[in-house]
């Protein structure tokens, strides 16, 4: 509960950071919406010390942003108002991984520009996805369907764990080392023997489909605050030059790289070290490189395992810039 608050209150202290700095060339509207009282409350739950970090941390990337996003501090006219609001989380479960968004509209209400940040907080998984006997991850993640004999193994491999709660089986840990050898290293046996199926499948909008599904749709940036090493990271997710746009006839100091999106699979292997086996790393063409993490999410056993999804590597043009 308390990683989800602390997710929060950085979204918050983006958005609170980007309206005080950005109101000295702009008229700003921060939307205070169910999302925003959220976030505030979390953000005010925080001890002093928390939140001038939070703060301190949310501003420590907008010099660069408004270099590349002249949208923002060059407004048209006096009535060009620049829209700050924090995304819901059903968003990301479609697809939308921004969290804070800006936004400008013109007289009829139409949005005229936006862009969108992804803020992290200590962490950059790119995705919590599971996996049961009912999900079939193939169609819900690269739009083909997993096969028959992959969704046949899944429900063998569950049907212990529900068999184990039958007898009385309450958490994972009662299992030992059971859950690895019973559940874990079969169920990602399967998984990664159906990955490659797909891949092999001949569609060679797999790659592509699956980074998109991971990172989202639509352009962003991403803000991560790292707090072991007192610095934040801002990447430039520009997948159809989305980013760094002239607005007002006024051009960004620098215009970040649309990124190339990866066409095929090199290698899906083990990238554990030593016995235990839960984890597996993908790589794709242009740089890109994913690890798959698999754990119970819960301490109850329960008929779903979850994946700690990470972008572990990426197209060496993307921007990226480090602020201690």
């Amino acid at each position: 509960m308390k990683q989800n608050d602390n997710g929060k209150s950085f979204e918050f202290a983006i958005g609170e950071m980007l309206a005080k700095k950005a109101e000295a060339f702009t008229a700003v509207e921060f939307v205070e919406d169910t999302r925003y009282v959220n976030c505030k409350k979390a953000f005010n739950s925080s001890s002093p010390d928390e939140q001038k970090r939070f703060m301190e941390s949310a501003a420590l990337p907008l010099a660069t942003l408004f270099r590349l996003e002249p949208a923002i501090c060059n407004p048209k006219s006096s009535d060009d108002i620049l829209y700050i609001a924090l995304n819901s989380d059903a968003a990301g479960i479609a697809g939308v991984v921004r969290d804070v968004l800006l936004s400008r509209k013109n007289a009829k209400g139409r949005t005229i520009w936006e862009i969108g940040i992804s803020a992290k907080n200590n962490h950059d998984a790119v995705k919590h996805s599971r996996l049961s006997p009912l999900i079939d991850f193939g169609k819900e993640w690269m739009g083909a369907p997993c096969s028959e004999a992959y969704m046949k193994e899944a429900a063998t491999i569950f049907g212990r764990v529900m068999k184990w709660k039958e007898d009385g089986v309450k958490t994972w840990s009662d299992i030992g080392g059971d859950k690895e050898k019973y559940v874990y290293i079969p169920l990602l046996e399967a998984f990664k023997d159906e990955m490659i199926r797909l891949f092999r499948s001949g569609d060679k909008t797999m790659a592509e489909n699956l980074i998109l599904y991971l990172i989202g749709r639509k352009p962003f940036y991403k803000v991560i605050k790292q707090d072991r090493n007192a610095m934040v990271v801002m990447k430039a997710f520009n997948f159809c030059k989305g980013l760094g746009e002239r607005y007002n006839g006024i051009m960004p100091d620098c215009r970040p790289d649309k990124i190339p999106l990866p066409t095929r699979m090199v290698e899906l292997a083990y990238s554990d070290k030593g016995e235990q086996r839960n984890s597996l790393s993908l790589i794709l063409d242009y740089g890109w490189q994913v690890d798959f993490r698999i754990h119970n999410a819960s301490s109850a056993l329960e008929n779903s395992l979850k994946f700690d999804i990470r972008l572990v590597g990426n197209p060496p043009v993307l921007f990226t810039q480090h602020v201690f």
